[in-house]
C-alpha cells in the first residue's frame, strides 16, 4: 500500500466555515490517485471539521446559527 501526505495550511479570520474542497481535489488529481482512502484530521484545538454534501446553501447558514 503506498501512503502520500498532504499539509494544508487555512488562514482563517474568524468564526465560519472555510472551503478547502478544491485544495484536496487538486491534490488527488496531481498525485493521479484512481482509489483508496481519504483522512483528513485537524491539528488544532479550537477547530473543527465538519463535511457535508454543499447541495444547499441554507445548510452553512444553520450550522453557523447552531454553533
Amino acid at each position: 500500500m503506498i501512503q502520500n501526505f498532504f499539509d494544508l495550511e487555512i488562514k482563517t479570520n474568524g468564526l465560519r466555515l472555510y472551503e478547502f474542497t478544491n485544495e484536496v481535489i487538486s491534490w488527488i488529481k496531481l498525485n493521479k490517485f484512481e482509489n483508496g482512502l481519504l483522512n483528513i484530521s485537524i491539528q488544532h484545538t479550537s477547530a473543527s471539521l465538519i463535511m457535508q454534501e454543499n447541495a444547499d446553501l441554507d445548510v452553512q447558514t444553520d450550522l453557523l446559527n447552531y454553533f
